[in-house]
Formats: C-alpha cells, structure tokens, sequence
C-alpha cells in the first residue's frame, strides 16, 4: 500500500474485509474444535464461507481495481501470479496428503 499509494489506508474497505476475516476465522475454528462434533464444525465452515461471501460482497472497491492481475498490461506479473499459484496448490497437496498420512487408519468389518 505504501509503496503504490504512498501509504496505507486503514479505512479501506479491501483492507478491512482482511482483518475482519483474520478475527473472525479463528473464533470460528475454535468454537468448531471446542464443541468436537463433526456436525457443528461443518455448519461452521459454511457460516464462515457465508460470513466471507456476505463481507466480500459489503466491501467497496475504492482503491483496488476489481482484477488487478489480470487487467495488468504485464506479462511478468501474469506469470508471476500463476506460477505463485500453482506452487501454493502443491504446497496445499502436500500438506493434505501429510495429513492424511496421520489420520488414524480405522479398519471396516463388514458382518455376514
């Protein structure tokens, strides 16, 4: 923000929808791994996709153009997006494939 609009905005909206979600997200994690159902962790997730959706859609564009990657004239920056975002989906791969790797392995037996 500094360096493109010669400092930072703290009342913009873009910038607020972010330290929103970086409140509300872990209070929503934690109510989910307090409770320990399945079920209500679930219904949080999609109360915190809606709480993401409904924020997104409140916040104003004022500063931020609406796509700015792909309304840059630069092909630089293009890739630099697109190889930054394939290289965080292998990251997210690995991880859940590491994880999957922990989770407790339950046996199925099937009675006659």
């Amino acid at each position: 923000m500094v360096r493109a609009w010669g400092g930072i905005s703290w009342g913009e909206p873009r910038w607020m929808f972010g330290l929103q979600i970086l409140v509300v997200a872990p209070v929503v994690h934690l109510g989910g791994a307090l409770i320990q159902s399945r079920r209500v962790s679930a219904l949080l997730n999609v109360a915190m996709a809606g709480i993401i959706l409904f924020l997104l859609a409140q916040a104003r564009l004022i500063l931020h153009p609406l796509n700015p990657v792909a309304a840059s004239p630069d092909v630089e920056i293009k890739m630099s997006y697109n190889i930054l975002l394939v290289l965080w989906a292998l990251v997210a791969l690995q991880i859940a494939r590491g994880l999957r790797g922990l989770a407790p392995q339950h046996e199925i037996i099937m009675s006659q």
